[in-house]
């Protein structure tokens, strides 16, 4: 009897060829958006990661497919960063392969692209992977066999599924948007899960772990903030509203739509803290860094230059801040 691995990796070969019959308007995607994984309907967007979650949930349903990835209901799971941050986050990240597992590529936090992997040898990894081919003439991309050196620099790491769940051998547990606090946040410059949901309920705002509703241009300057949900039509996060009115980035008439690079010492951060709150807008941009940077530095968690760049030392600055109970 095959494997729940095998099993996954036989129904992505058998996937091989699919193409979306409209742009990346997609039969995965249509499935998906009728079950309660995602935030919000997905069909359209790029489609790789959910390739591979519906493998999962073909195979085993969603409620199993979502403990075994350790997503939550109603999650970022679409998006390859938030995927791996998952899988980070209950210790199911490997640097080597294995038959079924998610492969990744891009930098920690910052992945693009994922697949299945199907087999590897001493020399190569062979994957099947959605959403590719686009260079070959697929507009919306399509269902095709890859093979990459083991080696290869592309390559992120490797998401395990909890295969055990799939067996029978160990109990179905949901994550569903709870964090259970196990005492002081790992500083490690990365604000997954953990961190932000910490945040979440220093700032008294709903503890999903997740900031939400980010447009993709404060993706270059926020590249260790893990947790995220990047959109088109962003319209900001109540959690990054809350660290607005602590830090005061915020000015009359303004949002970070609009504001340019003006903030840069925390005189002029703590003078818009007394104007018009209604221009906070919830985004993570360079204006708001700039400001929570000199609020850290301010209070005694250096994270150096205060730069509009959410990069590893005010990631770790932000933890630090958490530990000591700063925001509470």
């Amino acid at each position: 009897m095959a494997s729940p691995q095998e099993r996954v990796a036989e129904l992505a070969r058998s996937q091989v060829g699919y193409v979306p019959p409209q742009g990346k308007w997609n039969k995965y995607a249509e499935a998906l958006d009728q079950t309660d994984l995602y935030n919000f309907a997905k069909n359209g967007y790029d489609w790789c990661d959910i390739f591979y979650d519906w493998l999962l949930v073909e195979e085993f349903g969603v409620k199993l497919a979502k403990a075994m990835t350790n997503q939550p209901t109603k999650g970022c799971g679409a998006g390859c960063d938030f995927s791996a941050s998952f899988y980070r986050a209950a210790n199911q990240w490997s640097i080597e392969p294995s038959v079924g597992a998610q492969i990744f590529f891009g930098g920690r936090g910052s992945e693009y692209h994922t697949g299945v992997v199907v087999g590897f040898d001493a020399a190569h990894v062979y994957t099947v992977e959605g959403n590719t081919g686009y260079s070959a003439g697929y507009i919306g991309g399509a269902v095709l066999e890859r093979t990459y050196g083991r080696n290869d620099s592309r390559i992120t790491g490797y998401g395990v599924p909890r295969w055990s769940m799939a067996g029978g051998h160990e109990p179905i547990v949901d994550v569903t948007n709870v964090w259970e606090d196990t005492g002081e946040l790992e500083v490690d410059g990365f604000l997954g899960v953990q961190s932000v949901t910490a945040w979440q309920v220093a700032l008294g705002t709903v503890a999903d772990g997740f900031v939400s509703s980010q447009p993709w241009y404060c993706y270059g300057n926020t590249p260790n903030l893990v947790s995220v949900e990047r959109c088109y039509g962003a319209d900001g996060s109540s959690l990054v509203r809350a660290i607005q009115l602590v830090v005061g980035a915020f000015e009359l008439g303004h949002s970070e739509r609009s504001l340019n690079a003006r903030a840069s010492s925390l005189q002029t951060c703590q003078r818009a803290r007394l104007l018009d709150a209604r221009s906070v807008d919830g985004l993570m941009g360079p204006q708001t860094v700039r400001c929570l940077q000199a609020w850290l530095n301010s209070h005694g968690f250096d994270c150096g230059a205060v730069d509009g760049v959410l990069g590893p030392a005010t990631a770790k600055a932000i933890q630090r801040s958490l530990n000591a109970g700063a925001w509470s």
